[in-house]
């Protein structure tokens, strides 16, 4: 919604549109609105990716399926679940690898004190009632 998307409910389902410009229609099923994925193609606009027509369909179906590991895709496809699979063209997902990075690098400058008490470091969290093993 807060790209611009709105929802409404009609015939029996849920039509998303943008700029009031039809996107898609998610028609309801047993108490689920099902989104036809052939109609209404589905993907990261945010990341810095080719256009959804230039997009494999296994790198699509990666992103469908929550950007499940290469070796459950190959599973996926040899019990027949997913089918016309190219994973020559596929290429490293940059959502993975961002989201597989666990510290950015530190470009700020520590703060130095260059004056006796210059800079404190205190604890805010005391006193507390509860005693430690020691009886403190």
């Amino acid at each position: 919604m807060k790209d611009g998307y709105s929802f409404a409910s009609k015939d029996n389902g849920c039509v998303i549109s943008k700029n009031n410009i039809f996107v898609a229609y998610a028609s309801i099923v047993n108490g689920l609105f099902i989104l036809n994925l052939d109609d209404a193609p589905v993907c990261n606009v945010s990341a810095k990716r080719p256009q959804v027509n230039e997009l494999s369909p296994t790198h699509l179906w990666h992103c469908r399926l929550g950007h499940i590991s290469d070796n459950r895709m190959k599973r996926l496809h040899d019990d027949g679940l997913l089918t016309l699979f190219d994973f020559e063209s596929y290429e490293t997902c940059e959502s993975c690898l961002l989201g597989k990075m666990t510290k950015a690098p530190f470009i700020g400058f520590p703060e130095r004190a260059s004056d006796l008490l210059e800079l404190i470091h205190n604890d805010v969290c005391g006193p507390t009632s509860m005693t430690t093993r020691g009886g403190f």
